[in-house]
């Protein structure tokens, strides 16, 4: 109910169900249930195979984009390579196949990622071993104590 404080009217609402259902039918509703619960669990889990490969695929492109010029040319085959057998995968219906394909696609783009740090890693090794070259005419410095 609502009651407007400045003019004083007030308004009721009540909510009915229009079909109430009996014993039977929630009986029949909790059998049909039962009755489909493997397979319910069984396209559930076709379903998220299905969303995780599908997310795989994009972040992969993603990827590619962003540092496919920094990949070694046998990675990035390999990369798209295992890219298009993931897509191959989800045009099927096979959730296994979809499955595996895109474990490895993930595992292809983790080498790559890796192999992307140690390449910065080394480039930084390197930089520092030319910045320690440089410094070798270094003289430390000389201080006197005085008392005053």
């Amino acid at each position: 109910s609502a009651k407007d404080k400045g003019t004083g009217k007030e308004q009721k609402m009540t909510i009915t169900s229009s079909t109430k259902l009996n014993d039977k039918d929630i009986d029949k509703m909790m059998k049909s249930a039962k009755e489909h619960e493997e397979e319910d669990k069984r396209r559930k889990e076709e379903v998220e195979i299905r969303n995780n490969a599908d997310s795989t695929i994009y972040m992969t492109e993603k990827t590619l984009s962003e540092l496919g010029d920094k990949l070694p040319a046998e990675q990035k085959t390999k990369i798209e390579a295992a890219l298009k057998s993931a897509k191959d995968a989800m045009n099927g219906t096979d959730t296994t196949k979809m499955k595996q394909e895109a474990e490895k696609l993930q595992k292809a783009v983790q080498e790559a990622g890796a192999s992307i740090y140690q390449q910065a890693q080394d480039r930084g090794a390197s930089e520092q071993k030319a910045q320690n070259g440089k410094d070798e005419n270094v003289v430390e410095g000389e201080f006197k104590k005085e008392d005053k």
